[in-house]
């Protein structure tokens, strides 16, 4: 439980202060801080490459697209490891 003066109140001890300091009001916005690092999701990923969206989901588990990260089940793609993947040539599809 939160009083008025920020401190919490605990039914076993009697009063804990918690102090959260003052917000940094002259940092980066948040759109900015993540702009480097912005995801792609796979139809975005096919669209770029000229592929389906299967097809682009099978190179994720070929792992030859990079930057990949799973969200759950999701997948998306870091536009920074894909246009550096397009701008080097890609890579040859194992053969099998």
């Amino acid at each position: 439980m939160l009083n008025d003066d920020n401190s919490v109140a605990n039914s076993r001890a009697n009063v804990v202060t918690v102090d959260f300091g003052q917000p940094d009001t002259k940092s980066t916005p948040v759109a900015g801080r993540y702009d480097s690092m912005s995801l792609l999701k796979m139809d975005e990923v096919a669209g770029l490459l000229n592929i389906t969206t299967a097809r682009a989901y099978a190179l994720c588990r070929l792992r030859i697209l990079p930057g990949v990260v799973s969200l759950g089940r999701q997948k998306r793609v870091s536009r920074a490891a894909l246009e550096q993947f397009i701008a080097d040539g890609g890579r040859e599809l194992p053969r099998g």
